[in-house]
């Protein structure tokens, strides 16, 4: 049996312990922060579009939840980060809200069309691709909600530059219908096709 016979022996195994329960303490620590923090796993879709919705240019994008876990108090924010020229001639990165038709909701449900209306009042009204392209601009987004299960916060964001907008294109319907009920087909999740004239069918 092997045992310390000196002061200084005794001082670095005294060292060595206290080290030793130090590394344990730290490794579980970041073990149990890396494996229980909440993933959101939130999807986007690849491309927005730019299409007339009840009579209104409106923006829309899609984002769907990954997770068999329920998304409580989901929350969605859009802005646009634009290039402008102030009245000095200085260029700077500016950042516009979008309002959103729903920013909301009390659960998130499998998918979640965010609409923006294209008023006078919105920061894209007037502005086309080429505008937009040469302004490098981008419309960035934030979700943020509560995972029930494990009662945490979780977060995701996106961004999507102004060669991912669609103008005149309209997202092909996710739901497909089938003899036994209506199922959706994330197959189509970022499938955007020209509008069709008013007044036609939708793209199925």
């Amino acid at each position: 049996m092997l045992h310390p016979t000196s002061l200084t022996v005794h001082l670095l195994v005294t060292v060595e312990a206290f080290l030793g329960l130090i590394f344990i303490a730290l490794t579980t620590g970041l073990a149990f922060a890396r494996f229980a923090r909440s993933s959101a796993r939130i999807r986007f879709s690849e491309v927005a579009t730019e299409q007339t919705c009840n009579g209104v240019p409106t923006l829309m994008f899609r984002i769907a939840s990954e997770r068999r876990n329920t998304i409580l108090e989901a929350r969605l924010q859009a802005v646009l980060a634009i290039d402008e020229r102030s009245a000095e001639g200085l260029w700077m990165r500016r950042l516009h809200r979008l309002p959103l038709v729903r920013e909301q909701g009390a659960t998130f449900l499998p998918t979640w069309t965010a609409m923006h209306v294209i008023d006078a009042a919105s920061p894209l009204h007037g502005l086309g691709a080429a505008d937009l392209a040469a302004a490098n601009a981008e419309v960035l987004v934030a979700f943020r909600g509560i995972d029930e299960t494990m009662e945490r916060p979780v977060h995701a964001r996106h961004a999507c530059a102004s060669p991912q907008l669609a103008f005149d294109c309209c997202f092909v319907d996710l739901v497909k219908h089938h003899g036994d009920g209506r199922r959706i087909d994330f197959s189509r999740f970022n499938l955007a096709v020209a509008c069709p004239p008013p007044g036609s069918a939708p793209a199925t």
